[in-house]
């Protein structure tokens, strides 16, 4: 990361700043304009989540990402394919679908957790 950006994240996280008084762009050139300048932020290795510098970092995601800090019609011509793509996914309702509590695991659900009961006292009773 860059180190300039370094120290000014930490001037912000300092530690007589209250945490929920605290919030950052994740563009630091534009934050409140859309455009590619977010794609320059990145070759300047000021990403401000590792996730997000890895587009650049990475062989797969580099040419991509690079394209479109120097092109942003490119990158205005993939967004709105993109939106347009998504539009068009189907809508899951009812019990096909869940909004998770935790992005990275399925919700628990009161079902699963009597089956799971069920199962243990039967190896309890084989036993």
């Amino acid at each position: 990361m860059d180190p300039v950006l370094v120290k000014k994240l930490q001037a912000k996280c300092a530690k007589d700043v209250p945490v929920n008084s605290v919030t950052q762009e994740l563009d630091v050139r534009t934050p409140n304009a859309f455009d590619n300048k977010y794609y320059f932020d990145l070759i300047a290795k000021q990403g401000i989540f590792k996730s997000d510098q890895g587009l650049i970092e990475d062989a797969q995601t580099n040419r991509t990402a690079v394209r479109f800090a120097l092109n942003q019609a490119a990158f205005f011509d993939q967004f709105a394919r993109s939106m347009v793509k998504m539009s068009q996914m189907d809508v899951l309702t009812g019990n096909a679908g869940e909004i998770r509590n935790n992005c990275a695991a399925p919700n628990r659900r009161s079902s699963d957790l009597l089956n799971a009961a069920d199962d243990d006292q039967g190896f309890a009773a084989d036993a």
